[in-house]
């Protein structure tokens, strides 16, 4: 019978499973349960046995809008907290867009939609808080416009994220041929307090993950890819997942990068953020990282309206793509990347 306290016993279990598998990271076995990766295809998508040669993507950087931070309650009035429960538990602040701008936003919406169409993408991502809002809803004539357009034009759009005052959450949705009239909907799970950003967060952890166009895309929102139980539950889907979209608002955008290049090799494939169009800041519209080395979409004409979207394009060559992505998979080189994120899965060489 084994000797000591739980404690202690549970310590040599630990040590004794790290010993077994050298160079992994002990405490990725202790966030399984706190984060996982949900897929949510479709069985009747059409587009799901898609396998082009090339697949486009057009990264969409909605012009900022001004906006305030509105502070709300978790707690439904007349309720009020319980006896010796900081009334701050309930505090959250969200994102309003001034009433007399959520009209332009729907018409710049609309003209990076049909800019974005014109380069012929697969797929369309827009920048976090890109999908316009009225009265912090979600405005029903831009989730129509974004499923119309999907189904008419075949192409899965990522329609940005709106912040939602009937959840208190920051929500994405995506739009796809066969999909829902009102989206499949991801949720971020990190509020940016240095902002004042305070949403809730969804009890149970789960990056939402989908195939699309023989591409297996993860999606997550802004600062979730700064999160380690985020981050690594996505790498550690391995060969399920080819690539990860992450919509941004933010004026730290660089910043994040680094995160975004290691993740794309310990992935191994492209992490691609797009940001929103912070013409106040130096930060870059959007980001893209593959197998570890960051590259510079090509920018493609400007939209009409002002202020005015960017609009990148990325084209991935399927068949280069897979055959890198082997190459590092199958490599006998582990690296501390893989240490990082408790890839238990990679291929090692034996002495």
């Amino acid at each position: 019978m084994a000797k000591g306290t739980t404690a202690e016993i549970a310590a040599r279990h630990l040590l004794s499973e790290a010993a077994i598998r050298p160079k992994v990271n002990p405490f990725s076995w202790m966030v399984e349960d706190i984060c996982g990766v949900t897929m949510v295809d479709l069985p009747d998508d059409p587009m799901r046995k898609l396998r082009p040669a090339i697949v486009r993507i057009a990264l969409v950087s909605m012009p900022s809008f001004p906006y305030q931070i509105a502070p709300l309650s978790s707690l439904v009035p007349p309720h009020k907290p319980p006896a010796g429960v900081d009334p701050q538990t309930y505090a959250r602040a969200l994102v309003r867009i001034k009433r007399d701008d959520a009209r332009a936003m729907l018409r710049a919406f609309s003209d990076a939609l049909d800019v974005a169409l014109s380069t012929k993408p697969h797929i369309i991502c827009f920048n976090e808080l890109g999908l316009p809002t009225a009265q912090m809803v979600p405005m029903k004539e831009a989730k129509d416009l974004a499923w119309q357009k999907s189904k008419e034009h075949e192409v899965m759009i990522i329609a940005g994220s709106a912040h939602d005052k009937r959840t208190l959450y920051n929500t994405g949705y995506i739009f796809r041929p066969g999909g829902p009239r009102e989206g499949q909907t991801f949720h971020k799970m990190v509020s940016a307090r240095s902002v004042g950003e305070l949403v809730s967060a969804p009890a149970s952890r789960r990056v939402v993950a989908v195939s699309y166009a023989g591409l297996r895309i993860a999606v997550m929102i802004c600062l979730d890819i700064a999160d380690y139980a985020s981050i690594a539950s996505v790498v550690k889907v391995a060969d399920g997942l080819d690539m990860l979209l992450v919509p941004c608002y933010t004026p730290k955008f660089d910043d994040m990068v680094s995160i975004a290049k290691v993740t794309s090799s310990a992935l191994p494939g492209i992490v691609a953020m797009v940001n929103a169009n912070l013409p106040s800041a130096s930060a870059k519209p959007c980001q893209v990282a593959r197998f570890g080395t960051l590259e510079s979409p090509k920018k493609t004409p400007k939209t009409k309206t002002k202020p005015q979207a960017i609009i990148s394009t990325l084209e991935i060559t399927m068949k280069q793509f897979q055959k890198t992505r082997l190459e590092m998979k199958t490599s006998t080189t582990r690296t501390e990347i893989e240490a990082l994120f408790g890839r238990r899965d990679m291929p090692m060489a034996m002495k």
